[in-house]
């Protein structure tokens, strides 16, 4: 388990959030010098390296606001073994800052830590729920993240950060794009109950988007929240989901914020397009001409803040009984076509890629499984596009 406790003083390293040396991963607002470093996007990661002349902690001190995270420690040269450690711990409720124990290095040598937010900005996207019945401790409590510094055992030095991957892709879509229920492995998990309760369900490094990355060795952003559509977000009369849909985020650098907006600076080679199936977890959907125009739209957005990007649009990935997520399908690859850009594309992940057989995730999510053979499907023919070999 990872150790919290409340801010005292040690003998250590103090490494603030805005240290050159400290390297961010995602969309980050560094501009609050009083709350440190901001985030909600998924799979925001923060990294360092360094130097160790002895045995001891590495500590975060940050508010995680009741969001999950990932921490690995590695050693990069040691006297001894080779290390590595990794824990997955979800933070205290917001309001606090802590010190959280991310792992202990064994002694003299170089090592890595990358920390990692396993959550969306709200995991099951509801933040009406607690509003209305008083459930201050789930699900939509998740507050921002306020990173404020590393501490690291004493007599350490700071070293230039590792090297960023030469390549880029960013990632956009709903709950399976930020692998919401992903971990659920009982029933118990599966429920809408479940849903509200239980952060741990929830792991964006089990999803397609964290596989892609990680197999074509790519830096990676991903705006993914889970119920968000093109028109519509799922359930728009219930309005579960809020009022804000997906290309209305694209803009910011908080998804819960309306500033600061994000400055576009980072730019990727690819960006992978899943938008539109929660248009048709309505009881009526989306028209055809709403979507194309709003699809279009989005993707004309996307070329003026990316002009040489490859805009990769997919959909689908359905068990051969439930085809719910290629309904999308055919409008998708129509606004596509109507885009009409050499470098923007459509794949569908066919009905049958994913089994009935493989085990699911919290509410039909897909699991690792499922990622997993999503990723086995898309890799090859983002290389083919992208001439990654």
């Amino acid at each position: 388990m990872v150790m919290t406790e409340p801010l005292i003083s040690k003998e250590c390293v103090r490494v603030e959030f805005n240290d050159p040396n400290v390297q961010y991963e995602g969309r980050v607002a560094k501009e609050d010098s009083q709350n440190g470093a901001q985030y909600d996007w998924p799979l925001v990661a923060i990294s360092i390296r360094f130097r160790s002349e002895e045995a001891g902690p590495v500590v975060a001190v940050m508010d995680g606001a009741f969001n999950r995270f990932s921490a690995l420690v590695t050693s990069e040269d040691t006297v001894g073994p080779a290390f590595s450690e990794k824990r997955i711990f979800t933070a205290e409720a917001p309001g606090t800052v802590r010190k959280v124990v991310l792992g202990q290095v064994p002694g003299r040598g170089v090592y890595r830590v990358k920390l990692a937010k396993l959550t969306e900005p709200c995991h099951t996207g509801m933040p009406m729920l607690p509003r209305y019945f008083g459930m201050g401790w789930m699900s939509g409590m998740q507050g921002v993240v306020s990173f404020r510094a590393w501490e690291l055992p004493s007599g350490s030095t700071l070293l230039p950060p590792p090297d960023r991957p030469q390549r880029r892709i960013e990632v956009i879509g709903g709950s399976d794009t930020c692998g919401c229920g992903a971990e659920s492995s009982d029933t118990r998990k599966r429920t809408w109950w479940g849903a509200f309760s239980r952060n741990e369900i929830h792991n964006a490094e089990l999803c397609y988007s964290y596989q892609l990355a990680t197999r074509l060795n790519a830096e990676v952003h991903v705006e993914a929240w889970t119920g968000k559509g093109l028109v519509k977000n799922a359930f728009n009369l219930c309005n579960i989901f809020g009022k804000e849909t997906l290309p209305q985020l694209l803009d910011r650098t908080l998804a819960t914020s309306k500033s600061p907006l994000w400055d576009f600076d980072w730019i990727p080679h690819a960006v992978l397009i899943d938008c539109g199936g929660n248009d048709y977890n309505n009881a009526k959907p989306t028209s055809e001409e709403d979507f194309s125009d709003a699809y279009t739209d989005m993707l004309h957005m996307l070329r003026h803040n990316y002009p040489e990007a490859f805009l990769i649009s997919m959909c689908g990935g359905s068990t051969p009984s439930d085809h719910r997520r290629n309904k999308a399908a055919g409008r998708v690859s129509r606004a596509v076509k109507r885009f009409a850009d050499d470098k923007a594309v459509f794949i569908e992940v066919p009905i049958g890629i994913t089994s009935d057989d493989d085990p699911q995730g919290h509410m039909s999510h897909h699991s690792e499984v499922g990622h997993t053979k999503i990723s086995d499907f898309l890799e090859p023919q983002i290389r083919e596009l992208m001439g990654w070999t």
